[in-house]
């Protein structure tokens, strides 16, 4: 048993002391809460090394027992109401910063985690700057102008089959190819002489085309259907008028995006693979008019509807990736600073927490003894005359000693009844604290 010093604290009305009594057993609560935040934070950021959370530098139980009210930051004469308030509005800053903090800490581990994820992960989710180097991108066809991009696929290994098989055919109902329109014609393989463009006829589509560098000896060919009426191939049509512009039902005819003969293997690895394909990035729908008001056509997003299209699939595109080889070894420094950031902020956290504890059990401590003193005019009345004590009571005991004080200072309770019923009435003001 220990002595506890209550200051004397301004009375006020009966009226404001009852209403403050329904208030304070709701602040006690609260500020409970907030203690117990800080401690759990605390113990989680410790690990196995365990914590030891002080107040003032000594256990919590034995600033308990040799409690003293802080004048100077919760003065004793001010009104109760403004002092609870006072209190309650410390605690809530350390609840708020609390919040602050271990979400940055939470973001920080997520993205640790991502990089290590990315890092150690297959060709799935590995950052493919690490994977690839100049000599395998040399050798590949990568194309990226207005209307054809090459973009990187993984698939699982289970998948293998089906995604070869299916490739040139998914995506299906996004391009327009009636019409007047663009495609790749890979039936055309020709020199290239730099700084020249080959106009020409294709050799087995006999259409009109408009030869396109994209790489060192080889050319791609994009197609203008429909340029002109193709009487050669259409002779009935001779002399007749034409559809033309936005006449045209460009989805008269529709497929893939995907240029037809540009899958290509890159590499594998235990888990899944990784492919090129080149595919149309836009489509041009043409303008038309309105009585005298020509509406200017559109140009339609085709990579981002393919790239979705790929996604429901289960396959993995990576449309933004770009080669660069400044970017190997960059992902194992990230990595290396986020982990050092991690620490950092652990041990910030932690020490914080060492320290906010501390705060928050001398507000909660605090609000107990205003309690106290409430309890105890509310019960014996003014002048304000009472003795408080500090009972330790060992684990399973509480109703002994319950029990004990009733026969001691009042009438003598059923030894049945539930203590901790709020309603519970002794002869006696009995706060209940477990720190």
């Amino acid at each position: 048993m220990f002595k506890l010093e209550v200051p004397s604290l301004m009375v006020g009305t009966l009226d404001s002391l009852m209403n403050l009594s329904d208030d304070l057993g709701k602040t006690d609560t609260l500020i409970e809460s907030i203690v117990r935040k800080v401690e759990k934070s605390s113990i989680e950021l410790a690990g196995k090394k365990g914590t030891e959370l002080s107040v003032g530098g000594v256990p919590s139980t034995r600033y308990i027992q040799q409690f003293a009210w802080d004048y100077a930051k919760f003065p004793n004469r001010r009104p109760l109401k403004e002092l609870v308030s006072l209190i309650a509005g410390n605690v809530a800053a350390i609840d708020e910063e609390l919040k602050q903090l271990s979400n940055s800490y939470g973001d920080k581990q997520v993205a640790l985690q991502d990089t290590k994820r990315k890092k150690g992960g297959n060709l799935l989710s590995v950052d493919l700057n690490d994977v690839l180097d100049s000599k395998i991108v040399d050798g590949l066809n990568i194309v990226d102008t207005e209307y054809l991009k090459t973009v990187f696929v993984a698939v699982g290994k289970a998948q293998k089959e089906n995604f070869e098989n299916d490739i040139y055919t998914l995506g299906e109902e996004l391009v327009g190819y009636g019409g007047k329109c663009f495609f790749v014609c890979c039936c055309c393989l020709v020199m290239f002489v730099l700084g020249k463009r080959v106009r020409g006829i294709c050799c087995k589509r006999r259409c009109y085309c408009l030869f396109v560098y994209t790489h060192s000896t080889h050319i791609l060919c994009l197609t203008f259907f429909n340029i002109g009426p193709d009487w050669a191939n259409n002779p009935t049509g001779l002399g007749k008028g034409q559809n033309f512009g936005s006449q045209v039902d460009r989805h008269g005819k529709k497929g893939s995006p995907v240029v037809p003969g540009s899958l290509t293997k890159v590499m594998e690895d235990s888990d899944s693979i990784l492919y090129t394909i080149t595919v149309l990035k836009g489509m041009y729908e043409a303008g038309y008019y309105e009585g005298e008001e020509f509406v200017h056509g559109t140009k339609t997003d085709l990579l981002g509807a393919f790239a979705k299209t790929l996604r429901e699939k289960r396959y993995m595109v990576r449309e933004d990736f770009t080669f660069d080889p400044t970017q190997q070894g960059k992902a194992a420094m990230a990595l290396e600073q986020l982990q050092v950031e991690v620490d950092n902020m652990r041990s910030g956290l932690t020490r914080w927490c060492k320290t906010h504890y501390g705060e928050a059990f001398v507000a909660w401590m605090h609000i107990k003894v205003i309690r106290v003193f409430v309890e105890s005019v509310l019960r014996y009345g003014l002048p304000v005359d009472f003795t408080a004590v500090l009972y330790k009571v060992v684990v399973g005991k509480e109703v002994q000693l319950v029990n004990a004080l009733d026969k001691a200072f009042g009438e003598d309770k059923d030894k049945g009844e539930d203590i901790d019923d709020e309603e519970e009435y002794h002869d006696f003001v009995l706060i209940k604290f477990d720190p």
